[in-house]
């Protein structure tokens, strides 16, 4: 699926996005213990004075140093066990055991993996009872942690176990044997297989994200990572070579007290369902919606590749795409994002970490991003955006017969947003009669590069794009662009002129003098976004194919009365737009807009009208 050239007849499906966008956007260096979380869950913190569910507490440490010095740790767990079987279910004794139970099984993680997985079974259902009784009541608890803890550690540690496709096996813990089997895959849960790899969440530190977005609730929450192979790309083909992280909550479902049965482990897919039935009782999943994006930056920080592709875009050709972030889900709303200039797909990280958060969002959309080499003309990368559109319909809608796909909500950024706007309207004439002052269909070409003429300059709007909104786009260009420094990064960006045309191309009858001059100074990105750009007077005056709402979400810097002000990039007067449904004015720098707490809350309100709104045929 790689092509030697990126032209609009062309531009195969490159799954490959750009590795420096990879979505994994880090700025910023703060440990875990400096991230704000944001909790979904009226459960507060563990009131507890565990450190970490996974170590004893100084109370147990001090029990366990008065009356049993020097015994075994199997020695220990049998006494209180022993001590904890005529006790309450609830009883200190049995929290004790937990936590004795949960602080073995860590030491034995390492070299005796397989055993550990029996200990944290038995601590698990030591804390089952208390776990379910703390839920009910709404309350944490250091039942909660002790349980959760062991059901994320089991997951993690049994997943070899079932790398083959088994469902069922068994383990030796401490005092009985346990039999765990995986349950049913559906489409709100993973097979262990799935997975190449489960992280437990609470274990991984948090760089670049002022919030963590995490859910309390029951369960372990965890990453699963799910690496790219040619095999899978057949199947999954918008998946990009870095893979997939995924936000992964296991929980164990153990028989009633006293009888013997089989323990149920559960995968749930926390993208798809915050619910889950725990024998009788219906749970709040816990969940970390954060910890899946600061793994993905971890795995492949990005180091100034959006302005490289800028700068040296022919470089860059084949690593343009659409990529998931989630599994294609064909009962969810596609909500595609669009980078501006010299960025790359990481800009998006932080708004989809918190657009997540929302349960409603979480339900209802899926967020896919689209990185491509912003040194290329408009056209062009309108061109190659309009074509893997296209590519991700034939994917996940061959047959055009889901309604949700015509519901698809398209997000620009700066260029993005140009880029976004050639998408919703149809040409005509116009951009050709820039370009050549007659049909195309008259001129002498090869068919294939005729073809790519076409691809680029003739074009009707995309019918499956709904709504569309634009942050700091500059739909009349900016006089940043005019300024001597821009001068020279345009004169620095440089690529093969056939690029555009797919082969060489003399002279031929019919090109205006804009014409000429593309055939003999391929243009770029900057030289598009001057102010009054013909390219972007004539894109703004095309009409939208089909009725939408647009909205404007700008930036704003200084004290300037609005026509006049900017947000030091675009000017108000470019990025507004008299047709937009709504307008917002955010007080931020133009690089800044598309983290901006304002610009998030503005797309999750625009994201929840949009479903609001949705007509009949594409709510169920």
């Amino acid at each position: 699926m790689n092509g030697s050239h990126c032209h609009a007849s062309w531009l195969p499906l490159c799954r490959h996005l750009m590795a420096a966008g990879c979505f994994l956007l880090v700025t910023g260096c703060h440990s875990a213990s400096l991230v704000k979380v944001s909790n979904a869950h009226p459960l507060g913190a563990p009131k507890d004075d565990l450190p970490h569910p996974g170590k004893r507490s100084t109370v147990t440490k001090a029990m366990v140093a008065q009356h049993h010095r020097g015994g075994t740790p199997l020695e220990v767990v049998k006494q209180w066990d022993a001590k904890a079987a005529g006790s309450p279910a609830l009883s200190n004794e049995r929290l004790t055991l937990a936590e004795i139970l949960c602080d073995e099984a860590a030491r034995l993680e390492q070299k005796q993996p397989a055993t550990a997985v029996g200990w944290y079974l038995q601590a698990a259902e030591t804390a089952y009872p208390g776990a379910l009784e703390s839920h009910r009541k709404g309350t944490a608890s250091p039942w909660l942690s002790l349980y959760n803890h062991a059901c994320g550690e089991t997951a993690k540690l049994s997943r070899t176990a079932f790398s083959g496709g088994a469902t069922s096996r068994t383990f030796e813990g401490p005092l009985r044997t346990y039999q765990i089997k995986v349950a049913d895959t559906n489409d709100t849960t993973f097979a262990p297989s799935y997975f190449d790899e489960i992280r437990t969440a609470e274990n991984l530190k948090i760089h670049g994200y002022q919030v963590r977005e995490t859910v309390t609730g029951i369960g372990g929450a965890l990453v699963g990572g799910r690496r790219h192979t040619p095999e899978r790309a057949v199947a999954d083909p918008l998946m990009h070579p870095i893979g997939m992280e995924l936000p992964v909550t296991a929980t164990l479902q153990f028989p009633p007290s006293g009888k013997p049965g089989q323990v149920l482990l559960s995968l749930h897919d926390v993208l798809m369902t915050d619910k889950a039935r725990l024998g009788p009782q219906e749970v709040t999943l816990a969940a970390d919606f954060t910890a899946p994006l600061a793994l993905l930056a971890a795995l492949n920080p990005p180091k100034n590749v959006g302005r490289d592709a800028m700068l040296h875009p022919a470089k860059h050709l084949e690593e343009t795409g659409l990529f998931q972030v989630e599994p294609l889900r064909g009962n969810k709303i596609p909500v595609i994002l669009v980078h501006g200039l010299s960025k790359t797909p990481a800009v998006w990280a932080k708004a989809i970490n918190q657009l997540r958060s929302d349960p409603e969002i979480r339900e209802h959309y899926q967020f896919l991003c689209f990185g491509y080499p912003s040194g290329f003309p408009a056209v062009f990368c309108g061109a190659a955006l309009r074509h893997h559109l296209a590519e991700f319909q034939r994917v996940a809608d061959p047959d055009h017969q889901n309604p949700l796909m015509k519901q698809t909500v398209l997000v620009g950024k700066s260029y993005g947003g140009v880029l976004s706007s050639l998408q919703i309207r149809d040409s005509g004439e116009t951009l050709r009669e820039l370009f050549v002052d007659r049909p195309l269909e008259s001129i002498a070409l090869p068919e294939h590069q005729r073809h790519s003429l076409e691809s680029m300059l003739s074009f009707q709007h995309n019918p499956n794009i709904a709504r569309t909104i634009f942050l700091v786009t500059p739909h009349q260009g900016t006089d940043v662009a005019d300024k001597p420094i821009v001068a020279l990064a345009n004169r620095i960006i440089r690529y093969p002129v056939d690029i555009l045309f797919d082969g060489d191309v003399e002279e031929f009858p019919g090109l205006t003098e804009l014409g000429r001059a593309t055939l003999h100074a391929p243009p770029t990105s900057v030289m598009n976004l001057k102010a009054h750009s013909p390219i972007l007077e004539s894109v703004k005056s095309l009409p939208i194919g089909r009725q939408m709402p647009l909205h404007s979400i700008i930036g704003k810097i200084g004290d300037k009365p609005l026509p006049e002000s900017n947000d030091k990039m675009v000017p108000y007067w470019s990025s507004h737009l008299d047709e937009a449904v709504s307008e917002i004015v955010v007080p931020t720098k133009h690089g800044q807009i598309a983290h901006h707490p304002d610009s998030i809350e503005e797309m999750r309100r625009i994201l929840r009208l949009h479903l609001a709104e949705l007509p009949g045929t594409a709510r169920h």
